[in-house]
């Protein structure tokens, strides 16, 4: 859920509440997946995603760096 909330602020160019939902979605799947689960992987390669596009490089390899290790 908070994936698409931040999907849907991105569109709309609400980068702070984008990042903000962006940022809490990791937290709520690790409560209830396993750290190594696909969807985790997901998220913080869209994370990686979000950091390109505000040209943010360092948060952009941490969380594809945290992606890649995953899958």
């Amino acid at each position: 859920m908070y994936n698409a909330m931040a999907a849907t602020y991105h569109q709309v160019k609400e980068s702070n509440l984008a990042l903000e939902f962006h940022t809490k979605t990791p937290q709520v799947q690790q409560a209830s997946l396993s750290s190594k689960h696909p969807e985790i992987a997901r998220t913080f390669y869209s994370l990686g995603c979000f950091y390109k596009n505000t040209k943010n490089h360092t948060k952009t390899s941490e969380y594809y760096a945290k992606s890649f290790d995953i899958r």
